[in-house]
Formats: structure tokens, C-alpha cells, sequence
């Protein structure tokens, strides 16, 4: 089989997307399908390049703003590869809507997997542009698409709550298990114990709270270090809340940590915290866990496996329940959040594996050009 993945950018700027479409495309290609990455033209790396391999990769001159991901040739280049299905990722942009103009051109299926764009909290954001988007185009895109693709039972519920009627996969992402270090990185000896937070660097991650819980707790022998990408405006707003509080000692904000580099901050720290608002999977949770980090999340994610398999905790939405579950975390002994690592660990061994999410998208793709449908697509409502 022949599947063309469109993304609307190649850049490891995009954090969780550029890992998860990468890694999908990578362990789909090793039960024999053959696997292009088609986006818009952009400046990258040549370690970007390299980690959409072995899948190879077509560009097209993008036009406008570069949000947009504007690429009129998409369509023509689309239809020189001849893929047998074409599967689109996110919302709003333009590569969505040339992976439509496609299937409609070629009477062909395409796959559209959503991203959390539809998520409560995500619709609200920009919310008359992106009502007048879903009117104009964009939830007929998604209808007339031969299946959705959503990466938990929650985000599969939001999109049926959105209204939309299309077949839903519920295939969550994977993670390859990173090696345990040679060397114990974290030694009893140590004087400072670490929380660690990895991800974008934006409003939506809660990191506000996240510095008033630490301004609130103050734990002693602890420190929280923050990294990640985001805009100069917003990396600024969280440099001057933490000066303010007074946390510069105990606080740091680093640049961002790419490929296999961030693992190295995963396995040094002792607690990973994640208070974001709104997220579909969040790569970076299952990430830790395989790392043997406990964490504490909220229930704007799809993580109630941490409670179930008490890995972690998953915690409502807001500044109370943080500071109660960071009190909780810290109060542990090192023996204590090591088993909690351990049984994280074990879970994202057993069910959150590429190999898992590549033969389910595999089996998806089946169905969609004639073979029998898996048990994990919804054809309606639950």
C-alpha cells in the first residue's frame, strides 16, 4: 500500500506533532507500506530531515502567511504520487484542504487526524474565525473524509460533540522505550531533588499555575526546571512571573531540548508535572512515563490510566488541585516515586508502543480500500 502523510510543517518547532507524525510514518514502513511526507517548502535541519526517514519527503513553494501552510501545487504533487490513501494531520490549514481536493479528484480516501483541534478548550480559542472556518469548509472536509483519527476515547467524544458524523479510529500514539541509563541519574546521594516540566511554552500548558503552585509550596531541596519553544512575548511573561515570586533560584527556564537530548531531562528528574488546560494525547506525559517518572496531569487530558495504575495523578483543572498533588508528590519518599515509575514504565511497555498504533493505523487504511473494518473504528456515537 501507498499512503502519503500531509503535514502542514516538517519543523520540530511543532513539539508533540512532529514526533508522533514522524514516528507513525517510520514504524508504518516496517510492515511493508510505502510511506511519503508531503507539506509545504520550509528551512529545516538536516536532524529534521533525518528523523522523517526512511520515509521520503516532497515540498511544494508555500504562498502567504506561513500559519496557513499555503501550497497550491499540493494537489497536482498529490496526484503524480498516486498514493492509495492520503492521511491529512490537523485542522485550519490549507494541507487539509488539498488532501480533500484529492480524494474528490481521484474518488479516493483520506484519513484526517484531528490533533485536539476539536477539544472545548481549543474551539474557544480564536472562536468566531474558527466557527466561520468550520462553516466555510472545514467541517465538510472532515464529513465527507472516510474516517477521523482520534488518539483517545476523549478526544473521539469531542469530536462526536462537535457534531460530526465521519467513522472515528481511536489509535493512540506510541513511544519507543528510551534505555535506562548506564549510570543512576538519580542517586539517593543527591542533594536536590527536580520537577520537571517539557513542552511548548504556551498559555494553554498552565504554566501560570504551575509557578503560583511552586511560589505556594516553595519545597524545600526542590527545584523546577521548564523547557521548551514558544513565542518571545509569552517566554518573557513567564521569565517576569518568576522574578516577581522571588523563585529565580528555584525556578529555571531553559531553552528548548530536541531528539533524543530531552530524554536525558526525563531520566535526571524525580517528578514530572504537566498542568496543561487541553491536550488530545500529550506525547510528553507517555514520554516520562517510559522514563519512569511519575506525573501529575489534569483531566483536560486523557490520562485516567495514571489513577488505574497510580503512575501518577490526574487532577482537576486548576491552582488548588495542583498545589495538592505537588504536596502529595513531594511528600513521597524516593522509594516510593521510583515504584511509581516503575509501574508507569510498565504500562506504556504494554500498551502504548509504535509498533501497536502503526499496525492499527495499518489496519484503518485496510478497511478504508476494502477489507474488513477493525473493532476500534466508531461508525457512530457511543
Amino acid at each position: 500500500m501507498k499512503v502519503v502523510q500531509v503535514v502542514p510543517s516538517l519543523s520540530q518547532s511543532t513539539g508533540g506533532l512532529f514526533v508522533s507524525i514522524s514516528h507513525l510514518a517510520r514504524y508504518s514502513m516496517k510492515d511493508g507500506t510505502a510511506v511519503t511526507i508531503c507539506g509545504p517548502r520550509e528551512e529545516i535541519t538536516a536532524a529534521e530531515e533525518a528523523a522523517w526517514g526512511p520515509a521520503e519527503i516532497c515540498t511544494y513553494p508555500q504562498r502567504g502567511p506561513k500559519r496557513l501552510a499555503y501550497a497550491p501545487a499540493l494537489v497536482k504533487g498529490l496526484g503524480r504520487i498516486a498514493p492509495d490513501l492520503v492521511h491529512a494531520h490537523g485542522l485550519w490549514t490549507y494541507t487539509t484542504v488539498a488532501a480533500a481536493f484529492w480524494g474528490r479528484k481521484y474518488a479516493k480516501p483520506y484519513v484526517v487526524s484531528i490533533h485536539g483541534m476539536l477539544e472545548p478548550w481549543s474551539l474557544q480559542r480564536s472562536r468566531i474565525r474558527k466557527w466561520f472556518a468550520r462553516r466555510l469548509y472545514q467541517d465538510a472536509i472532515l464529513e465527507r473524509a472516510g474516517c477521523l483519527r482520534a488518539t483517545s476515547q476523549m478526544e473521539a467524544d469531542n469530536i462526536r460533540a462537535a457534531g460530526l458524523r465521519t467513522p472515528i479510529a481511536v489509535v493512540a500514539n506510541g513511544v519507543t522505550l528510551p534505555p535506562r541509563p548506564e549510570k543512576d541519574a538519580r542517586p539517593p546521594s543527591r542533594k536536590t531533588r527536580h520537577a520537571l516540566f517539557i513542552s511548548r511554552l504556551h498559555p494553554k500548558k498552565g504554566l501560570m499555575n504551575l509557578i503560583a503552585a511552586w511560589n505556594e509550596l516553595r519545597p524545600k531541596d526542590w527545584k523546577l526546571t521548564i523547557i521548551g519553544p514558544g513565542e518571545a512575548s509569552y517566554v518573557n511573561e513567564l521569565r517576569q512571573a518568576i522574578s516577581s515570586a522571588g523563585l529565580d533560584q528555584s525556578i529555571e527556564l531553559l531553552d528548548p531540548v530536541w531528539g533524543e537530548e530531552r530524554f536525558r531531562y526525563y531520566w535526571a528528574a524525580d517528578l514530572f508535572v504537566f498542568p496543561s488546560f487541553s491536550e488530545n494525547f500529550a506525547m510528553v506525559v507517555a514520554e516520562a512515563l517510559a522514563c519512569e517518572l511519575p506525573v501529575i496531569t489534569t483531566k483536560g487530558l486523557p490520562w485516567p490510566d495514571l489513577q488505574r495504575h497510580e503512575c501518577g495523578w490526574w487532577i482537576d483543572i486548576g491552582l488548588e488541585p495542583l498545589i495538592e498533588a505537588l504536596r502529595a508528590a513531594i511528600a513521597l519518599s524516593d522509594a516510593e516515586r521510583a515504584e511509581m515509575g516503575r509501574r508507569g514504565r510498565e504500562l506504556i511497555a504494554r500498551e502504548y508502543t509504535w509498533d501497536l498504533a502503526a499496525e492499527k493505523m495499518a489496519m484503518v487504511y485496510r478497511w478504508l480500500t476494502g477489507s474488513e473494518r477493525p473493532s476500534w473504528v466508531e461508525i457512530t456515537a457511543r
